[in-house]
């Protein structure tokens, strides 16, 4: 009997998740969350042996928290399940910890195979090892531009900010989109925030 707990912010995700694993043999839920910190102490007290869990919470950026629920619990393989079909994202969420990263439109036979790939593949020794350091994606001026969109500024409003020309802003929006795999701005900042890359820009009062 495979031990699942499932953290996402939408209760009625997890309130099908759950319907769905009940159907199937050989997994239970033990517990469920909504936030990243109480994903956290959820994994802490129960130990499971998966956790399903949202790239985009409430709490910690997901690449921060995977390495705390890690310590957490060495033996519970953590499942990033998203919306998102960015592969540098899934490098790097992969890096920061993951044992998967699985995209929510998958069927549930499917998501079951994956949960049981992703724990025997833990099991035989990738949760004892510690997670390597995640690197940085984006140069310190694309961070400066993707903090600006993140703000909401136009490509003419990020350009006077930072000195800049349009073009310029341009050609940066571009490299940061090919780094992370996203094909427009909404997409660029979602998976910056996952990453945990919005920090304060350089600076910034």
């Amino acid at each position: 009997m495979i031990r699942i707990a499932i953290a996402d912010d939408h209760a009625l995700f997890r309130e099908g998740l759950v319907a769905l694993l009940a159907r199937i043999g050989g997994a239970r839920v033990v517990g469920e969350a909504a936030d990243g910190e109480t994903a956290l102490a959820l994994v802490a007290a129960e130990r499971p042996d998966a956790l399903l869990l949202d790239v985009e919470m409430p709490g910690p950026a997901t690449s921060a928290l995977l390495p705390r629920l890690r310590r957490a619990s060495p033996a519970t393989a953590v499942l990033v399940v998203t919306m998102h079909g960015d592969r540098m994202l899934a490098e790097r969420l992969r890096e920061a910890g993951a044992a998967d990263v699985v995209a929510k439109s998958v069927p549930t036979a499917e998501l079951v195979a994956r949960i049981r790939a992703a724990l025997a593949r833990h099991r035989a020794g990738a949760g004892d090892a510690p997670a390597p350091p995640a690197r940085d994606p984006l140069t310190a001026r694309e961070a400066e531009v993707l903090h600006c969109v993140a703000l909401g500024g136009t490509n003419a409003e990020i350009a006077a900010a930072l000195s800049l020309a349009p073009g310029t802003v341009k050609r940066h929006l571009a490299n940061i989109g090919r780094r992370l795999g996203t094909a427009n701005r909404l997409e660029h900042v979602r998976a910056a925030r996952a990453l945990g890359l919005l920090g304060d820009a350089p600076g910034e009062a």
